[in-house]
């Protein structure tokens, strides 16, 4: 049986206590196994750390003074063990299957050095409830390689921020 590689997941956050819960959640629940959980918090003075450390047997915790979120994901990277990094901000959530349709995606391809992911806006219903982030699910099959956003991708990162 061959061994998956350790995807080290990093979340910079930052005054989240709102939302942090449902990003850690949302990797904990994923279905590639082999991960580990690092959150860096950047100085937050709200009840963000405490609301992490309910996950602490799952999560390492890092903790800075307020220098940003560029910072905070360089610290969680320098801190990973992972041979894969992968980046999820506080005030998102990560749907169902995305971590081994990447995985697999990367191991199928050896000269792929980056994949992402689209994002999906995700807005409240007129009771103000969030749909459940399983409609939005559809299979790892759906994994593809976009031509437009294959090879040299330095310049489009420069110019706009479609990478999730």
């Amino acid at each position: 049986m061959t061994t998956l590689p350790l995807v080290s997941v990093i979340v910079p956050t930052f005054n989240c206590t709102r939302f942090v819960g449902e990003a850690i959640s949302s990797v904990l629940s994923q279905d590639y196994s082999n991960l580990e959980l690092i959150v860096v918090d950047d100085g937050s003075t709200d009840d963000t750390v405490e609301r992490v450390q309910q996950y602490a047997t799952r999560v390492q915790v890092l903790r800075l003074d307020n220098a940003g979120p560029a910072v905070a994901r360089n610290r969680g990277a320098s801190a990973a063990r992972g041979e894969f990094l992968a980046f999820l901000d506080c005030d998102d959530v990560w749907l169902p299957g995305k971590l081994t349709a990447q995985v697999q995606h990367l191991l199928r391809n050896p000269g792929v050095g980056l994949v992402h992911g689209f994002e999906i806006d995700w807005y409240p219903d007129k009771t103000g409830a969030y749909p459940s982030p399983s409609n939005y699910v559809t299979s790892h099959d759906s994994v593809k390689q976009i031509e437009s956003n294959s090879g040299w991708v330095y310049p489009e990162l420069l110019s706009s921020f479609w990478l999730c």
